[in-house]
């Protein structure tokens, strides 16, 4: 499988896989959304969760005309006979009291749904907060967590501010610290090992996931683990080529 490319192509994939876009947040990087789906088509687009965040809108409604801009393009992708399946997460959980698998616009709702590769292996799709409790994480510690997260965007917002004026190249200081942070890492790896765990529980070949904002592919035997990311920091999805590879692209790297 593949890790990142250099180029930036005008292609069509076979699959594309998004999570924790966070429209309604300030942290949304919409305006790079809004580019990679312009510039990619797919035969199948799912949404992995957290991509429209009811608690910030609960909280205070901010809706830029550029989070306009991602809604249409999913439409525009459905209107090109993409097939759509948005997959629930906890902070778009407002939702779900439309969901029973049912079609919205010709857009699949669900609580989770199963990709078939080009082999014919099977992945289960899910956001993964209904993992929270098994790994201690309660529901007021994840609204503290939002809180001490929104605070690092806003610094890493600042720190890119200076770096572009010099003409560096973006700078993630939530991967970094999620790379190199003890407790940090230790947390991405059991919530992998969750959720490897538990997709062989189903008999499934591998897990395509969201929720922890943290891009990766881990091949664990026969098994696979799979996070498309964010559209907060890392501007990340994963994509299926025809051919079956999968490979995570970075669009802030990109472009």
């Amino acid at each position: 499988m593949r890790e990142k490319t250099t180029k930036t192509p005008k292609v069509h994939f076979r699959s594309i896989f998004i999570s924790d876009v966070h429209l309604g947040s300030k942290a949304c990087q919409a305006e790079l959304l809004n580019n990679f789906l312009k510039r990619h088509s797919c035969d199948n687009l799912y949404l992995l969760g957290d991509i429209i965040d009811g608690w910030r809108l609960k909280k205070r409604f901010y809706w830029p005309e550029s989070h306009n801009h991602v809604i249409r393009q999913l439409i525009n992708k459905q209107r090109h006979k993409a097939n759509i399946v948005y997959v629930l997460g906890n902070h778009d959980g407002f939702l779900k009291r439309w969901t029973a698998d049912i079609m919205m616009d010709g857009i699949t709702l669900c609580n989770e749904a199963t990709h078939i590769g080009v082999d014919g292996k099977r992945y289960l799709l899910i956001h993964g907060d209904v993992f929270d409790t098994a790994l201690n994480v309660s529901r007021w510690m994840t609204h503290i967590g939002d809180s001490a997260y929104d605070l690092l965007i806003f610094v890493n917002r600042i720190i890119n501010r200076i770096r572009r004026f010099f003409r560096m190249r973006h700078y993630s200081l939530s991967m970094r610290i999620k790379q190199n942070v003890r407790q940090a890492v230790n947390f991405v790896r059991r919530y992998e090992s969750i959720l490897l765990n538990y997709c062989a529980s189903r008999q499934y070949d591998g897990v395509i996931c969201g929720h922890i904002h943290h891009a990766n592919i881990v091949q664990d035997g026969h098994l696979c683990y799979m996070n498309p990311g964010d559209w907060q920091e890392s501007c990340s999805a994963l994509v299926e080529h025809v051919d079956g590879t999968f490979e995570l692209v970075y669009w802030n790297e990109r472009r």
